[in-house]
């Protein structure tokens, strides 16, 4: 099958540094599914909502295989938040998710059982080391 192909290929850092590339070469209206205007406007409502009963809010970067680049405006703005709101915190995730030599990627975005692993045990150090 089709899905079959596209599994086997992105085995290859070429073909997804080729396919990154297509995609690149799309208007830049196509490019996210949300734009980082609104993304941020939602988080700050929900951010809100959770604050003011009495709870904290965990922003981790999402990172793309191979090469997180793509999600770099959305991991400033959920950095910028945690910078200017009182009980959010942001965790760059996606950069620790890189620096292991595991195979954390399924695809170029969907987390393998190890790459939830490790963001299980960045949440969890994060939270027994006080959200900073």
């Amino acid at each position: 099958t089709f899905r079959g192909v596209g599994k086997f290929l992105s085995q290859f850092r070429m073909y997804q540094g080729f396919r990154f590339f297509l995609q690149s070469l799309r208007p830049g209206k196509i490019g996210s599914a949300v734009p980082v205007e609104h993304a941020e406007k939602n988080l700050r409502v929900v951010s809100e909502l959770i604050i003011n009963n009495g709870g904290n809010v965990l922003l981790l970067s999402e990172g793309q295989s191979p090469d997180p680049g793509a999600l770099h405006n959305y991991n400033q703005m959920m950095e910028k938040l945690a910078n200017e709101i009182d009980g959010v915190y942001y965790i760059d995730a996606a950069a620790k998710l890189h620096e292991s030599r595991r195979i954390n990627f399924l695809d170029d975005c969907h987390l393998t059982d190890t790459g939830h692993l490790i963001v299980a045990g960045i949440i969890q150090d994060s939270m027994k080391n006080g959200l900073k």
